[in-house]
């Protein structure tokens, strides 16, 4: 009989500034959001879903920090031994590729990563989950690969034997399996990998990169699988018409009883 897998530590990435959805994130980080009327945030979407599953949440921020703290407080103050926000100071002048390397100490025997932006149905959470109790040393990534490919999204492309073989924007949709949608899985030795491929390249001057490029970069050397999203309802927010987009799904989960908790 196997023993049973350790849960794992999640990290989720909340420090840019959101600048393509102006007013809206001027004085509060994207993932503060509220996406239903019982004001539920990206952030706590996320916590809430993650928190019964992981051993700890590390909160990555940057823009008004401040704010972001007094949420946790607020709204997660009986989660609080289990919840760590630590501050990227330089998201205004390096992308997120900064937050992921800030949040090294998290990834210490590995970790879920979340980007703090996105909606999911929590069918496709308990999919990564599934992966990684099923191999906790296999990092994977999840994928809609139903999704109709624009030059926006995040695409990713395999090889015959199902590793991922790149993660960039600006992959030929036709040669792509799908988009990323923000739900990570890296080992402890695939994320130092990672983490001193970002080293690297943030030195090279490289700050406008994201952290999808650090582990693009490893790709070779770590082997990563892909979990689909199952034709699951998600998507992430950079403009007001993903903002939109991001609401209605919400909406539609609360209202088919998908979460875990009323709206």
């Amino acid at each position: 009989m196997s023993s049973p897998v350790s849960p794992p530590v999640a990290v989720i990435l909340a420090a840019g500034l959101g600048k393509r959805l102006g007013d809206l994130t001027a004085n509060r980080p994207k993932a503060l959001l509220p996406l239903g009327a019982g004001g539920v945030t990206f952030l706590d979407f996320s916590l809430r879903l993650l928190l019964p599953r992981v051993s700890r949440a590390y909160v990555m921020g940057g823009h008004r920090f401040d704010v972001l703290t007094a949420h946790l407080a607020a709204q997660h103050r009986e989660a609080a031994g289990k919840i760590t926000a630590l501050e990227f100071k330089d998201y205004e002048r390096v992308n997120n590729i900064g937050t992921f390397l800030r949040a090294r100490e998290a990834f210490a025997n590995g970790a879920m990563l979340l980007n703090s932006d996105i909606v999911y149905h929590p069918a496709i959470l308990d999919r990564a989950f599934e992966a990684y109790r099923a191999d906790p040393g296999q990092s994977f990534l999840v994928v809609d690969d139903l999704v109709v490919l624009d030059e926006e999204q995040m695409k990713v492309t395999l090889n015959p034997l199902g590793h991922v073989t790149g993660i960039n924007k600006k992959l030929p949709p036709e040669e792509s399996l799908g988009e990323y949608i923000g739900i990570l899985y890296l080992t402890a030795a695939d994320a130092r990998r990672a983490i001193a491929a970002g080293d690297r390249l943030v030195a090279e001057g490289k700050t406008n990169l994201y952290y999808e490029d650090a582990v693009a970069a490893v790709l070779p050397q770590i082997g990563l699988r892909v979990v689909t999203a199952g034709g699951h309802p998600n998507t992430e927010v950079d403009t007001p018409e993903d903002y939109a987009r991001a609401k209605a799904i919400y909406d539609r989960l609360a209202r088919e009883g998908a979460l875990p908790w009323k709206e």
